[in-house]
């Protein structure tokens, strides 16, 4: 209750579940007589006071809900669950009551898995067409033909490995692209060489698996366990990076086995013996300028072997200098048309004071170009809408503005117009915008983290901290 400038909490016992039971309750006087509460007092149901926490729309008060996937449910499907159930209680809304989506994440979802679909059809594309141009007709088709059986698979074996179609999943796969048609080259170039010296196809799979399933299997083995470090990481990194590790395993293990099996079986069916004119052909073509070219280039490496390795060790070198100059970054950019930026004043500065500062940057927010919708949470974070956002905790001065834009490509001009307003209208708080990350969520641009038992070591340590 407000007393003056003061609140001060009431604690009811258990008996008190209604503003009736409060109303009832006695209290005497000093001359011994009673009194009912509701007698001297005004008693009504209303928001607590002062609020912990608020939530503004568009410039109005609101109620946020959310609604999470349940383990092992697929979130596109709960997402149009949803939207239909909204369009089925629309006409029941109280009057002056509108429902606005601060997230969505079914249709962020569909965005991104559609976009990385269409990325991953022209990877293997693009392989594919390599492959037909270095490899030759018959032998490219193959492959291609492998490594397109070989992404299936993966996909069979990913349900039952608990993974989903997502962004790292897929990722992943973009990734393995090149190594999973190695091991089926291999196969197929040693049964080409073979072919061509006059041995039955059966004989040369035969002879050609034989001697290369060993070797293989190390090599494919030894790529699987250089993810094994991100996948298996105890940190956040494992959280996200778990899919990656998993759909390469699978990926590469599958492309070990189709080069076992399936390669070898379509090379004894489609790979025939040149003719002699191929066989003129393939000779002219190898004493011609390119072949000719290249073999005197050779032959001169191998005459200077150690200026060779100098010269290669040498551009490693520069290479390693060179990589301090490249950005590093392992998840892509946000594709979230919606930033976020956060407002801190005095820990102690009252709920009001904050949501009055609010009102008016919510309402500058609004007016710059592009923004479609401005939601603000006062006191402390919203509620936890997607697996990469850590809401601020409980804190009267802290605000945070959840702003909808039209394209995600302006993002940075549209972080630093917004950086920029709240600046200006509230030069006295710390502010900053960021995105929406698709990584590991990072608390500030730059952290300290200060630990110990001792409050005022703590708050010594924290000035010397913000001196620097």
């Amino acid at each position: 209750m407000q007393a003056g400038s003061e609140y001060l909490e009431i604690q009811p016992d258990s008996l008190i579940r209604s503003s009736q039971d409060l109303g009832d309750i006695l209290i005497s006087s000093g001359d011994d007589s009673q009194v009912r509460l509701r007698d001297i007092a005004n008693i009504e149901r209303g928001y607590k006071e002062p609020a912990l926490s608020k939530l503004h729309m568009d410039g109005h008060n609101a109620i946020g809900i959310g609604v999470s996937t349940e383990k092992g449910g697929n979130v596109v499907t709960m997402g149009e669950g949803i939207k239909n159930r909204l369009q089925e209680l629309e006409g029941e809304f109280p009057l002056g009551m509108d429902l606005e989506v601060i997230y969505m994440q079914s249709d962020m979802v569909v965005t991104a898995i559609d976009a990385f679909l269409v990325n991953l059809v022209e990877a293997v594309l693009i392989v594919v067409v390599v492959l037909l141009l270095f490899m030759g007709l018959r032998s490219g088709l193959i492959i291609g033909f492998v490594l397109v059986l070989t992404i299936a698979g993966t996909f069979i074996f990913m349900g039952p490995a608990g993974l989903a179609l997502e962004r790292i999943s897929l990722g992943a796969l973009i990734i393995a692209l090149g190594m999973l048609v190695d091991n089926a080259i291999v196969i197929i170039d040693g049964m080409l060489v073979r072919i061509k010296d006059g041995m039955d196809p059966e004989e040369a799979a035969r002879e050609v698996a034989g001697q290369t399933s060993m070797p293989l299997l190390g090599a494919t083995a030894v790529a699987i366990i250089a993810f094994a470090a991100i996948g298996l990481s105890p940190d956040s990194t494992g959280e996200f990076c778990r899919s990656l590790f998993i759909v390469i395993g699978i990926s590469l293990s599958l492309s070990w086995v189709t080069a076992m099996t399936i390669t070898p079986l379509l090379g004894i069916w489609f790979l025939k013996p040149p003719t002699e004119k191929e066989k003129s052909d393939s000779k002219g073509a190898k004493e011609n300028a390119f072949y000719g070219g290249y073999r005197k280039f050779l032959a001169l490496c191998l005459q200077f072997r150690w200026v060779t390795v100098a010269v290669v060790a040498g551009f490693f070198a520069l290479s390693v200098y060179g990589f301090q100059f490249t950005d590093k970054s392992f998840f892509p950019a946000s594709t979230t048309p919606k930033f976020r930026v956060d407002v801190f004043w005095p820990v102690d500065q009252h709920i009001d004071v904050t949501e009055k500062h609010v009102d008016v940057i919510e309402k500058g927010l609004a007016e710059l170009e592009g923004v479609t919708h401005v939601a603000s949470s006062i006191g402390q974070g919203p509620l936890r809408f997607i697996l990469t956002f850590a809401p601020e905790k409980e804190h009267s001065g802290f605000a945070q503005f959840l702003v909808d834009i039209e394209d995600y490509n302006t993002l940075a001009r549209d972080i630093k117009r917004a950086e920029e307003y709240v600046h200006s209208v509230a030069p006295d708080a710390i502010s900053f915008g960021r995105t929406f990350d698709l990584g590991p969520s990072k608390p500030g641009k730059i952290e300290a983290r200060l630990v110990g038992p001792d409050v005022n070591v703590l708050r010594d340590l924290e000035q010397q901290t913000l001196t620097v």
